[in-house]
């Protein structure tokens, strides 16, 4: 039952009116996730709400699980009929960064939510820590040719 109501919520989240696009799909601790949201459909509501979530979660003995979420913001947003809001959340100094291990894990993304109807969205945000945008940005980069340099 719970896997039905999470792949129900990730549907109406990925069919919802409530349109969300970052900058970067990466931060450094102590820096900013920014963005915009705009609403695509009819009727648009005044007031959204953006929310910046860290999720910590681990998998414990004979099955267990944990989970943990920290929520930073609410930040208020107008919604002005169609036209994109920006938005700007911080990054706490001391992370934690994004990770994926075998018995935890920690992931963040924006959330947002509309006043007065069901509306959400949600994107995932990679957390470095401070100095890691540069060594990120090159790990995913494209390999150098073999005739570069010669």
């Amino acid at each position: 039952r719970a896997r039905a109501e999470r792949w129900a919520r990730a549907m109406s989240a990925a069919t919802s009116p409530l349109m969300l696009t970052l900058d970067s799909g990466a931060a450094e601790c102590g820096d900013v996730v920014s963005g915009q949201m705009a609403w695509q459909g009819s009727d648009a509501p005044a007031y959204a709400e953006v929310r910046l979530v860290a999720t910590a979660s681990a998998t414990g003995v004979g099955g267990a699980d944990a989970q943990r979420s920290v929520i930073i913001g609410p930040v208020g947003c107008e919604l002005a009929g169609g036209e994109p809001t920006r938005f700007e959340l911080s990054v706490p100094a001391d992370g934690p960064i994004t990770f994926a291990g075998t018995t935890m894990s920690v992931s963040w993304r924006i959330e947002a939510t509309t006043q007065g109807t069901d509306a959400t969205a949600g994107i995932p945000v990679t957390v470095l820590p401070a100095g890691g945008l540069g060594v990120w940005a090159r790990q995913a980069a494209p390999p150098p040719r073999r005739d570069q340099g010669r």
